[in-house]
């Protein structure tokens, strides 16, 4: 990956994805969570993005 960010997907029993999870080193860049109902729509979708800031766009 670009920048050294790990990927992981982890899927459930029927091979859909539930968790897609980006990481560079022990932190959490951005975290995609998925919850499917039993016709396979996805009915429920998260995410939890790291915040980030440099010198130019300091935190608010």
């Amino acid at each position: 990956m670009p920048n050294r960010v790990a990927v992981t997907y982890t899927y459930d029993g029927l091979d859909r994805l539930t968790r897609l999870k980006d990481s560079k080193g022990n932190t959490v860049v951005a975290d995609n969570n998925y919850q499917y109902n039993t016709a396979g729509d996805i009915i429920r979708a998260s995410a939890r993005v790291a915040r980030t800031a440099t010198a130019k766009t300091p935190l608010t």
